[in-house]
C-alpha cells in the first residue's frame, strides 16, 4: 500500500554508488500483480524452465503461502536471500530475458557508470507495513559506515510467550545456549546471508526442521544460525541494533498499528529516528477494527484514513533530516568553540565569575 513512498525513497539518489533493488514475496502473488505493475515486476518467480523451442516458458509466481507466525515466513525470507544473491551474478542466458532478469528488481535509476546491477552488499528485510523514516542518503550512510550486519539479538526469552512457544520448542539438536532471538527486520551482509543459507552443511540434521514446532520461527532462525556459526554473540561483524521501529507496549504478540496517516507518521518517525532506526512499522490504511462495509463506504467517499501521500511523507522526513543536520551542526560548532578556548582564556573567565579554575 505504500509502494509510492518506497519508490520515491529509492529513487532519491544523492550518491550514484548507492543502488536499491526490491525483491518481493507475496502470499497471493497473482492478486498483488493485478494491483500494481511496480509490484508485479519485482515478484519472486519460480526458476525459468525451457518451453517450446529455445525460449523460456512464461514465468510462474512463487509463494510459500505463509500464515501468521508460521514456518513458511522463514522459508520465504530464505527464498528472498537466495534470489538476492543472484543479483549481479546471474547466468547471461537468464539475464537476457527481461521476465527473469534480476535487473527487473532495480528501483534506483541506472546510470552510465553502472548500467548493470552489481552484486548486493547488504540485505534489508521489510514488510508491506514498513515505511522509511530516514532519507536514502541517511540510510546509506548508516548502512555503509561499516561492513556489519544489524541483528538485535538476545539469547533469553523476553516474555512468557517467547519462552513457551519459541525457545522451548526449538529442537534439542540445537544447544540451548546457542538459541537466539531477534527482530525479523534485520540487515545481513552478503557474507552472513550466504553462511545462513548453507547451514545444513554444518549439521547432521536439517537446520530448517529444528524450528518446525516454534511460533514465529523467523525471529529465531537467523540469529541462531549466526550463533552456531560463531558470529554471535561476541563478534565485531554484528551491530546489536533495531533496524525497524515498532511499538510493542500494547501486546507481546503484535505491535501497535498506526492508521492515522500523517498524524502517526510525524510522531512515529521522530521516535524511530531517536533510536537510530531506519524504518518503522506497523502502518496500515485501515484500523484493525474496520469492517468490510466501512472500507467500501470509505473508498466511495474518500481515501483510507491511513493513507500517506508521497509529498506528505517526503516533507515530514526531510524536515526531520534537516532538524538533525542543524542539531549536528550546533554540536559541532559548540565542540569547536570549546576546543579553541585556551587555558588562559578559561582562567580569565573563571576569575571574572569569581570561581576557581
Amino acid at each position: 500500500p505504500f509502494e509510492d513512498i518506497w519508490n520515491s525513497w529509492a529513487t532519491a539518489v544523492a550518491n550514484p554508488e548507492v543502488i536499491v533493488s526490491v525483491v518481493i514475496h507475496a502470499k497471493f502473488p497473482h492478486k498483488a500483480a493485478q494491483s500494481s505493475d511496480w509490484v508485479k515486476q519485482r515478484l519472486l518467480v519460480e526458476p525459468p524452465r525451457l518451453g517450446r523451442g529455445r525460449e523460456y516458458a512464461p514465468p510462474v509466481y512463487h509463494s510459500r503461502l505463509p500464515e501468521w507466525g508460521s514456518i513458511e515466513i522463514t522459508r520465504a525470507m530464505l527464498d528472498l536471500l537466495h534470489e538476492g544473491l543472484f543479483i549481479g551474478r546471474n547466468d547471461d542466458s537468464v539475464e537476457s530475458d527481461v521476465r527473469f532478469s534480476t535487473n527487473r528488481y532495480r528501483v534506483t535509476p541506472s546510470n552510465d557508470k553502472q548500467p548493470q546491477l552489481p552484486p548486493v552488499d547488504k540485505f534489508v528485510f521489510c514488510s508491506e507495513t514498513c515505511i522509511p523514516v530516514t532519507t536514502l542518503q541517511e540510510a546509506s550512510t548508516a548502512l555503509f559506515q561499516d561492513s556489519n550486519s544489524w541483528v538485535n539479538a538476545r539469547n533469553t526469552p523476553n516474555n512468557g510467550y517467547s519462552r513457551q512457544l519459541q525457545f522451548e520448542r526449538v529442537s534439542n539438536d540445537i544447544p540451548t545456549a546457542s538459541i537466539y532471538k531477534a527482530d525479523q527486520w534485520m540487515i545481513l551482509t552478503t557474507c552472513h546471508a550466504e553462511a545462513v543459507l548453507k547451514m545444513d552443511r554444518h549439521l547432521p540434521t536439517s537446520f530448517y526442521n529444528c524450528f518446525l514446532e516454534t511460533r514465529a520461527s523467523d525471529e529465531l532462525y537467523f540469529p541462531t544460525a549466526l550463533s552456531l556459526l560463531g558470529i554471535l554473540p561476541n563478534s565485531t561483524e554484528v551491530t546489536k541494533k533495531r533496524v525497524t521501529y515498532a511499538d510493542w507496549s500494547e501486546s507481546a504478540r503484535n505491535p501497535a498499528s498506526f492508521h492515522n496517516g500523517l498524524v502517526d507518521l510525524k510522531q512515529v518517525a521522530e521516535l524511530a529516528r531517536k533510536e537510530g532506526c531506519l524504518f518503522a512499522r506497523k502502518f496500515t490504511l485501515w484500523s484493525e477494527t474496520t469492517t468490510e462495509n466501512d472500507e467500501v463506504k470509505c473508498v466511495e467517499d474518500a481515501v483510507p484514513p491511513g493513507y500517506i501521500a508521497v509529498e506528505e511523507w517526503k516533507a515530514c522526513i526531510d524536515k526531520l533530516a534537516a532538524k538533525n543536520c542543524e542539531s549536528t551542526l550546533v554540536e559541532s560548532v559548540g565542540k569547536s568553540t570549546e576546543e579553541e578556548r585556551t587555558p588562559e582564556t578559561k582562567r580569565d573567565e573563571n576569575e571574572n565569575q569569581g570561581t576557581d579554575p
